[in-house]
C-alpha cells in the first residue's frame, strides 16, 4: 500500500500521520516580498510564503462554504449566544 499525504499509518494504537515537504525555487516580485517583509516583522521569507499559502487555501474554503448563504436554516438564540460563557 502506497502512503501519501493526508493519510495515516497505523501502528498498534500509535497513529502517525504522513506528511511531506517539498522544495521549490520560485521568482517573487522583489517589491511586494519586501512589502510583505516588513508587515511581517520576524518571520523568515520562508515562513511568510508558507502563511501566504495557509492563507489562500483557508480563503479559498470560505469561498466555498459562500454557495451555501441564505440556502441553510438556522434556529437558535444569537442573544443567548453572544452571553454565553463558553469554556473548553
Amino acid at each position: 500500500m502506497w502512503l501519501t499525504p493526508g493519510m495515516t499509518y497505523l501502528t498498534g494504537k500509535i497513529h502517525l500521520p504522513i506528511l511531506y515537504s517539498m522544495e521549490t525555487a520560485i521568482t517573487i516580485d522583489t517589491e511586494i516580498l519586501n512589502k510583505a517583509m516588513q508587515a511581517a516583522v520576524g518571520q523568515t521569507q520562508r515562513q511568510l510564503v508558507e502563511d501566504a499559502l495557509r492563507l489562500f487555501v483557508l480563503q479559498n474554503k470560505q469561498g466555498e462554504a459562500r454557495k451555501y448563504r441564505g440556502k441553510l436554516q438556522w434556529e437558535g438564540n444569537l442573544d443567548e449566544l453572544r452571553t454565553t460563557k463558553w469554556s473548553l
